[in-house]
Protein backbone atom coordinates (compact mmCIF):
# COMPACT_ATOMS: atom_id res chain seq x y z
CA UNK A 1 0.00 0.00 0.00
CA UNK A 2 1.30 3.44 -0.89
CA UNK A 3 2.24 5.87 1.85
CA UNK A 4 -0.56 8.35 2.52
CA UNK A 5 -0.20 11.98 3.46
CA UNK A 6 -1.81 13.41 6.58
CA UNK A 7 -4.33 15.17 4.35
CA UNK A 8 -5.32 11.87 2.72
CA UNK A 9 -5.58 10.15 6.10
CA UNK A 10 -7.74 12.99 7.40
CA UNK A 11 -10.05 12.65 4.37
CA UNK A 12 -10.31 8.89 4.92
CA UNK A 13 -11.17 9.34 8.59
CA UNK A 14 -13.81 11.92 7.70
CA UNK A 15 -15.30 9.48 5.18
CA UNK A 16 -15.55 6.79 7.87
CA UNK A 17 -17.90 8.89 9.96
CA UNK A 18 -19.81 9.97 6.85
CA UNK A 19 -20.71 6.33 6.19
CA UNK A 20 -22.72 6.30 9.39
CA UNK A 21 -21.02 3.08 10.52
CA UNK A 22 -19.16 4.98 13.25
CA UNK A 23 -20.53 8.01 15.06
CA UNK A 24 -17.12 9.56 15.68
CA UNK A 25 -13.51 9.28 14.56
CA UNK A 26 -12.64 8.35 18.12
CA UNK A 27 -15.03 5.37 18.06
CA UNK A 28 -13.51 4.20 14.79
CA UNK A 29 -9.96 4.73 16.05
CA UNK A 30 -10.65 2.77 19.25
CA UNK A 31 -12.10 -0.13 17.24
CA UNK A 32 -9.21 -0.04 14.75
CA UNK A 33 -6.58 -0.08 17.49
CA UNK A 34 -8.37 -2.90 19.35
CA UNK A 35 -8.50 -4.95 16.14
CA UNK A 36 -4.83 -4.30 15.38
CA UNK A 37 -3.71 -5.25 18.88
CA UNK A 38 -5.78 -8.44 18.73
CA UNK A 39 -4.12 -9.37 15.44
CA UNK A 40 -0.61 -8.47 16.64
CA UNK A 41 0.16 -9.93 20.10
CA UNK A 42 3.78 -8.81 19.71
CA UNK A 43 2.62 -5.21 19.34
CA UNK A 44 0.24 -5.59 22.29
CA UNK A 45 3.13 -6.83 24.48
CA UNK A 46 5.41 -4.00 23.33
CA UNK A 47 2.75 -1.38 24.07
CA UNK A 48 2.07 -2.91 27.51
CA UNK A 49 5.81 -2.79 28.29
CA UNK A 50 6.03 0.83 27.19
CA UNK A 51 3.02 1.80 29.30
CA UNK A 52 4.62 0.02 32.27
CA UNK A 53 7.92 1.86 31.68
CA UNK A 54 6.06 5.19 31.60
CA UNK A 55 4.26 4.37 34.85
CA UNK A 56 0.84 4.25 33.19
CA UNK A 57 0.40 0.54 34.00
CA UNK A 58 1.41 -1.46 37.04
CA UNK A 59 3.31 -4.66 36.31
CA UNK A 60 0.19 -6.72 36.97
CA UNK A 61 -1.95 -4.53 34.72
CA UNK A 62 0.64 -4.70 31.93
CA UNK A 63 0.73 -8.49 32.17
CA UNK A 64 -3.06 -8.77 32.24
CA UNK A 65 -3.49 -6.30 29.35
CA UNK A 66 -0.98 -8.12 27.18
CA UNK A 67 -2.34 -11.58 27.99
CA UNK A 68 0.77 -12.69 29.86
CA UNK A 69 1.20 -13.95 33.39
CA UNK A 70 3.72 -13.07 36.06
CA UNK A 71 5.56 -16.06 37.48
CA UNK A 72 6.09 -15.34 41.15
CA UNK A 73 7.28 -18.80 42.13
CA UNK A 74 10.64 -18.93 43.86
CA UNK A 75 13.47 -21.19 42.79
CA UNK A 76 14.37 -23.89 45.35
Amino acid sequence: MAKRSLKELDEELAAVTETGLYQTREAFSADAVQTLLAARPDLREAVACKLYEKGSFSLGRAAEWSGLTIDVSESP
